[in-house]
């Protein structure tokens, strides 16, 4: 997942190395349960 802020804070040549090392974000579903 690549968002135009770490484009901006992150140097490619940096980006490169770190972007493999990071776990893949999935989305998570959202409501549904209650808090107990």
């Amino acid at each position: 997942m690549v968002d135009a802020l770490s484009l901006r804070l992150v140097p490619d040549a940096l980006w490169e190395i770190v972007e493999p090392l990071l776990p893949e974000f999935r989305a998570r579903p959202q409501g549904g349960g209650r808090a107990a």
